[in-house]
């Protein structure tokens, strides 16, 4: 299964559909590992293939697979 929860109890205007940011920007995945305690590969090698991917400093969107949309 490839499910996730995140609590946004303290984001005011969260509503369900709104969009996620895991890591990335001003967030990065390695300050995220070094919170959960792990390395940041680990938590991107665990995203499953059916989360949409956006490249930095791109415009398409990759779905996990070879094949680039």
């Amino acid at each position: 299964m490839d499910q996730t929860m995140i609590d946004v109890t303290d984001v005011a205007d969260a509503a369900v559909g709104d969009e996620v940011v895991l890591w990335g920007g001003a967030l990065p995945v390695e300050d995220v590992a070094a919170r959960a305690e792990t390395i940041s590969y680990e938590l991107i090698a665990r995203v499953g293939a059916r989360v949409p991917r956006v490249l930095a400093g791109e415009e398409e969107t990759w779905h996990g697979s070879r094949e680039r949309s």
